[in-house]
């Protein structure tokens, strides 16, 4: 009895210690991310920057807020305009790809279901001239028609790879505008990176009217770290043209609260809309992405049911979202439902979380932001990860998160996590259309 109290004791000396270097970490951090132009007005290039004196390596990501819904009927021509603009384009081409790879730099292309990504890093010595040769040929492209059969391949080639987060927003948002008979909805279904019958039938017409109207300035947010000094800065503020594309925010109030869809896969998908208005309730959505992976992989690893759940915030322009994968099978043999069981853990949640769970989870969370915050590579992913109006990673946020409390978390997850801004997909052998649950 001695021994146990003496070992708790020492395990809550060791959290208060863990805690207080945390905090000393988090106020002497050195990255600060600077907001500027986040409306993006008169035709301007919104922009997330954190610069850093200090670092080695510079890294930007190009977001423009374009992806798989203005695809339309045209699957894939936002992935192919983007191999297009690096690849079939005297702007850029081979020689800036080999200047790249003499560098020692990346560049990575993402698409998603409203956006898609350039994301460029590298060394001190190289990025700014690498980064103005990118957005300078983003913005000025000269397309030759020779390379089109080429980037089209390279396109195919995209779409034998998987999309991760973005597949799962996709699907998500497609089956909730679907079912709310939202206008438009059935676009968000789209394949992000297309499908290869249709993008065989793009023409480089479609790619220049495609550039023409999306690619531009004003739908451009520019999200640097690094070493990124004030002579750069300048050239990034005189970005300006064209149109900013507007995404309407959608709502799964009212929906079915439960749908089932076909697949040769059994997998369970529960999502819970969040609102992410300001730094405390995003410094709160953190602390719960940590909290609920935490509690989902102990209990359903406990129970036997998986070892892989995946849970992740996601905060696409139409809705934040919590989404919690779970990649197995209903057993009657066993006893186990996937959805009562996750529906119970997120009902036990919202009614009370044990000290020891909160603090480790909320100090992960600050250490996580301290770890990215000395890699430019790894921070600009997490700026662009929210978005303009409440970046993912953020100065403020790191200190919101150090001083929110537990209750404080509470009030605000407890708003988020009611079964009435719930909805659960089944996707297995049933065929069965989608059921409502009272």
């Amino acid at each position: 009895m001695v021994a146990r109290t003496i070992s708790a004791r020492n395990s809550r000396t060791s959290a208060v210690i863990l805690t207080a270097l945390c905090f000393m970490l988090a106020s002497t951090a050195q990255a600060a991310v600077k907001i500027e132009n986040v409306d993006a007005k008169g035709g301007r290039a919104a922009l997330v920057l954190a610069p850093d004196a200090s670092a080695t390596v510079g890294a930007i990501v190009a977001h423009y807020q374009v992806g798989s819904f203005e695809d339309d009927q045209t699957y894939g021509l936002t992935r192919l305009t983007q191999r297009a603009l690096i690849d079939a384009n005297a702007a850029l081409g081979r020689p800036f790809l080999e200047e790249l790879y003499a560098a020692g730099a990346q560049l990575e292309l993402t698409t998603s279901v409203r956006g898609c990504s350039f994301i460029l890093s590298a060394p001190k010595r190289s990025f700014k001239t690498l980064a103005g040769k990118l957005l300078r040929g983003l913005h000025n492209p000269r397309f030759t028609k020779a390379d089109l059969r080429r980037v089209q391949r390279l396109t195919y080639d995209d779409q034998l790879q998987g999309g991760g987060v973005d597949d799962l927003v996709s699907m998500l948002a497609g089956e909730i505008l679907i079912a709310e008979v939202s206008k438009g909805g059935g676009d968000y279904r789209n394949p992000p990176r297309g499908d290869r019958a249709s993008v065989a039938e793009l023409s480089m017409k479609d790619v220049k009217r495609h550039a023409s109207r999306f690619f531009v300035p004003a739908n451009l947010t520019v999200y640097g770290a690094g070493t990124l000094d004030k002579k750069f800065t300048k050239t990034l503020k005189k970005l300006r043209g064209g149109k900013r594309n507007l995404v309407k925010r959608g709502s799964i109030a009212g929906l079915p609260r439960e749908l089932e869809r076909y697949s040769r896969r059994e997998l369970h998908l529960h999502a819970q809309a969040l609102q992410i208005d300001s730094i405390e309730e995003l410094a709160a959505a953190r602390v719960l992405e940590a909290l609920v992976w935490d509690r989902m992989m102990w209990k359903l690893r406990r129970q036997g049911v998986t070892y892989s759940p995946s849970v992740v915030v996601a905060m696409p322009p139409w809705q934040d979202l919590l989404i919690i994968v779970v990649p197995v099978s209903n057993s009657r043999e066993r006893g186990i439902r996937v959805e009562p069981l996750l529906r119970k853990y997120l009902d036990q949640l919202i009614v009370s979380v044990p000290d020891p769970d909160y603090i480790r989870n909320r100090d992960h969370v600050i250490n996580t932001m301290l770890q990215t915050e000395a890699n430019p590579a790894a921070l600009v992913r997490a700026l662009a990860r929210g978005g303009a109006k409440v970046p993912w990673h953020h100065s403020g946020v790191q200190a919101a998160v150090a001083n929110l409390k537990k209750e404080d978390f509470l009030r605000i997850v407890r708003a988020w996590l009611g079964p009435e801004r719930s909805i659960n997909f089944l996707y297995g052998r049933s065929r069965a259309k989608y059921k409502r649950r009272k």
